[in-house]
């Protein structure tokens, strides 16, 4: 009786809320896998920054997805990952003076403030 106990207390269930952005967030991290290993092949790899910008984007991608996966499972360790993410966005998009990734880095802060009260609950 207290095995099944503790096993029920380790596995916890996501809020609602959690599960529907990482599930809309896991969509936006395969369509960018996708076009950032299309710009792989497109670009190949001698065509210097080009190539490197899209090997960038393709390794942010399979780091979100894989957070994105982990933070389902209420892991510590993706909240971190995730904010790390977060975090060299916002920096990215200082540094480049881009417009068009404004959105994205909104959502990303918003989403990780909301982590942020949700923090006691990962494991």
């Amino acid at each position: 009786m207290d095995q099944t106990n503790q096993i029920s207390d380790q596995t916890q269930l996501a809020p609602l809320a959690l599960r529907v952005i990482t599930l809309l967030g896991l969509i936006g991290a395969v369509i960018g896998i996708l076009a950032s290993a299309g710009g792989v092949f497109l670009f190949g790899f001698s065509a210097g920054l080009f190539s490197l910008l899209a090997i960038f984007a393709l390794a942010k991608n399979v780091f979100l997805f894989v957070a994105l996966m982990a933070l389902r499972k209420m892991k510590k360790w993706a909240f971190y990952v995730f904010g790390i993410i977060a975090l060299l966005n916002v920096i990215l998009l200082i540094t480049s003076y881009s417009q068009n990734q404004i959105i994205e880095v909104v959502v990303e802060v918003i989403f990780f403030v909301y982590l942020w009260t949700l923090r006691k609950r990962f494991v």
